[in-house]
């Protein structure tokens, strides 16, 4: 928390003890501020007061962050867990998740007699999974891009179905009277400078 955020919190305060006509808009422009975080520290005053905290404990804050670290799984349950995985229970037919030795692991008899402390969550478990190498790392797909040809290797050809063009108007079957004539481009040589455009006929 840095010294700005603490001063804030003393001169709002402040300035609701002084002024108490005004409103919450007002407090925000004054202390540049959001409305929100007037109003949910003007909240916090109100429930201080209420428990009878000291101000200098109110405006402090209270952390979000665990206080106390989590449970560590018991033994015992540690070795159903993974005896699980690697043998399905009750007949299980495929290998069961994290989420499915949460539903079976307080039906395990061994569990029942040592009556301990059981995990509340499958991220737990899965937890416990992945450390023990239960559940193997996903590494994404290589993508391995396509080899291309050389510049001026390939053959390109563009060719039409005289069926699916449309008579001229005179009558004609020439194909090539609405449409780009076809051509095959040729790769450059020695003997090419350039790329030489071949047209093909017309027909009679």
């Amino acid at each position: 928390m840095t010294t700005s955020y603490y001063a804030d919190r003393v001169n709002l305060s402040c300035l609701q003890r002084l002024h108490p006509d005004w409103t919450q808009p007002q407090l925000a422009q004054a202390l540049g501020r959001s409305l929100g975080w007037v109003k949910k520290w003007l909240r916090r005053f109100r429930e201080g007061r209420a428990k009878r905290e000291p101000l200098a404990q109110v405006v402090q804050g209270h952390s979000r962050a665990r206080k106390h670290p989590p449970q560590a799984t018991h033994p015992l349950v540690q070795e159903r867990i993974l005896a699980m995985r690697d043998e399905p229970p009750e007949g299980l037919r495929r290998t069961p998740g994290p989420e499915a030795i949460l539903y079976y692991l307080p039906r395990d008899a061994e569990v029942q007699a040592a009556q301990v402390p059981l995990p509340r969550s499958s991220s737990t478990i899965y937890r416990l999974l992945k450390k023990h190498g239960r559940i193997p790392e996903r590494r994404p797909p290589r993508h391995e891009p396509p080899e291309r040809n050389a510049p001026m290797m390939a053959w390109q050809a563009d060719f039409k179905d005289v069926s699916s063009v449309a008579a001229s108007p005179d009558g004609s079957s020439n194909m090539w009277w609405r449409h780009s004539t076809s051509s095959i481009v040729a790769p450059r040589c020695s003997s090419m400078p350039r790329c030489a455009m071949i047209s093909a006929p017309k027909l009679p």
